[in-house]
């Protein structure tokens, strides 16, 4: 049996929902501060039908399976202190058969998603003459993918597609700030929303976002070096800049081999916000250069626990960075 791992939302109430789609129901029971929740047995084609007519990947609308998954969940707070949070989730099944609906049980009909699908895509979503610069992941220096890996995914090379101890993290820091404050998205995650879907955020984007997510890892078996090389070849760094080759000429004026840990840091900052981050560099605002302080002492001091740099690497973090021409010298203390 395959044991992997799968997020959902629930209430803080005591529910059951029924759902058009499916042969049961998802079951949320709720005793003092714990909450479990179970949807037994379910095939695929059950969990498609609950985003039919929202699905944006046309991969997934292809999919034919009636193979059974189990997806539980349980989260507790003890004492009702937000820091002594526990979270879990799950996703198990004994098989997992996909086919295409047009050819039904007939071998080797089902959709291909594989590495050259991935590169395909992304010079399809970001501009083919975009992707003539792809950085190879044996081409990225190890501070590049490290960094990579402890700002975005710190479980990355652990998880099969979904991690449930980024979710508890996720949970207990929206609910300690009483906003959403940070997402639940695993690397592979992103990738699949950059690709495949779009930015919106929504629960029915969130369950296809997971399917595919699931299905690349488990299912295609993609592995994990290809998942991360896609990644930071595809995503966005300012206006009109994609992919880690380009941003570093953009940033820096530098192939990404002559980048320092400082410069690598601060384009794991760029990530979840390239324009806002575009236009504040334009101004050398405070915000930022408090921001990007924060940044560069925490995930270095991070890397360093992770035993990925030095302390000599560490004490080596430069807190005045030169950019490009284009943007000049920043001092953030």
């Amino acid at each position: 049996m395959l044991i992997t791992t799968f997020s959902c939302g629930f209430s803080s109430n005591d529910f059951r929902i029924s759902i058009d789609h499916l042969p049961t129901f998802l079951e949320v029971i709720k005793k003092k501060e714990e909450i479990y929740w179970e949807i037994p047995q379910i095939s695929l084609n059950d969990y498609l039908k609950i985003v039919e007519g929202h699905i944006s990947f046309g991969v997934l609308r292809n999919l034919f399976s009636v193979d059974c998954i189990k997806l539980y969940g349980y989260f507790k707070i003890s004492n009702k202190d937000i820091n002594t949070l526990v979270f879990d989730s799950g996703l198990e099944y004994d098989t997992l058969s996909l086919y295409d609906k047009k050819f039904p049980f007939q071998k080797n009909k089902e959709p291909l998603i594989n590495r050259q699908f991935l590169i395909d895509s992304a010079a399809n979503k970001i501009g083919k003459n975009k992707i003539n610069n792809y950085v190879f992941f044996k081409q990225m220096p190890d501070h590049l993918i490290n960094s990579f890996v402890c700002t975005e995914d710190p479980l990355f090379w652990n998880h099969k597609g979904i991690s449930p101890h980024f979710i508890g993290y996720a949970i207990k820091s929206n609910i300690k700030d009483r906003k959403i404050v940070r997402g639940a998205s695993t690397i592979t995650m992103q990738l699949t929303r950059n690709l495949f879907l779009n930015h919106k955020r929504n629960f029915l984007r969130k369950i296809e976002e997971s399917i595919i997510a699931l299905l690349i890892e488990n299912y295609y078996s993609i592995d994990k070096s290809t998942i991360i090389e896609v990644y930071v070849n595809m995503i966005e760094f300012a206006p009109n800049v994609f992919g880690i080759y380009e941003a570093s000429l953009f940033y820096f004026g530098k192939n990404i081999r002559e980048l320092s840990l400082t410069e690598i840091l601060v384009l794991t900052y760029i990530i979840p916000r390239p324009i806002h981050f575009y236009n504040a560099l334009k101004e050398k605002t405070k915000q930022l250069k408090k921001n990007l302080y924060i940044h560069l002492t925490f995930y270095s001091k991070v890397m360093l626990k992770k035993g990925v740099i030095t302390q000599d690497e560490l004490l080596g973090v430069d807190y005045t960075i030169n950019f490009s021409k284009k943007f000049g010298e920043l001092k953030l203390n």
